[in-house]
């Protein structure tokens, strides 16, 4: 997997540790603090992967991108998405 590309900044985001979660290639189950169970499929687990430290949008779709051999448009909608579902969640959040 890529490494986080520099541009982490006072707004990155970061998984909860707290959060249950098991993934595969292309897949990822999560179980929430207040006991949800949700799954996601496509880059999911990649972007999980990375949120196990603090990182900015910018890095997160600089380094999904790298990921996939793409270009950082055809993932940042994607990406976009997908954190706002995490957040959405509770299973990341900004850290400061």
């Amino acid at each position: 997997m890529a490494a986080l590309p520099a541009g982490v900044g006072p707004d990155a985001l970061v998984r909860r540790g707290d959060v249950l979660w098991r993934s595969a290639p292309g897949f990822l189950a999560l179980c929430t603090v207040d006991g949800r169970v949700t799954t996601a499929s496509g880059s999911a687990d990649v972007i999980w992967a990375l949120l196990d430290s603090p990182a900015s949008m910018g890095a997160l779709v600089t380094a999904v991108a790298d990921v996939y051999d793409v270009a950082p448009e055809v993932v940042s909608a994607d990406i976009g998405a997908t954190i706002e579902s995490l957040r959405a969640l509770g299973c990341v959040h900004v850290d400061h």
